[in-house]
């Protein structure tokens, strides 16, 4: 998905400043069809297209890394809460190396089942 969206971008700026400067531009779907030169209608719509793809793009990565790191405050809290000599430390642990942590929370409070760590949760 990513590399059709950036080949779009790229195309359909090519297609824009082509028809900017006044070139003829063939749309390189039209190669086989004749080479008819793409208009300045259709070389902006295939800039707007490209310019909107790249954005949706920007977007949908913007919004995946806020909710990981939002996922990894989760962890960050249960080290924070179950480790009371470093609370710090554990909390930054827990926050980078949040599948790992969560993993040797739950082996030590489900499966090993210390006594005393962690009784609040």
């Amino acid at each position: 998905m990513v590399l059709g969206l950036t080949t779009l971008s790229y195309v359909s700026g090519y297609a824009a400043k082509q028809s900017a400067y006044g070139g003829n531009v063939t749309h390189p779907s039209q190669k086989n069809v004749g080479g008819k030169p793409m208009g300045a209608i259709e070389a902006t719509l295939f800039g707007v297209l490209g310019v909107v793809g790249v954005s949706l793009w920007v977007i949908v990565m913007v919004v995946t890394a806020v909710v990981d790191v939002g996922m990894s405050f989760i962890p960050a809290y249960l080290a924070y809460k179950c480790n009371p000599k470093h609370p710090i430390a554990m909390g930054l642990v827990g926050f980078f190396f949040s599948e790992i942590y969560l993993f040797v929370f739950l082996m030590r409070k489900f499966i090993i089942k210390e006594k005393g760590y962690c009784p609040g949760i």
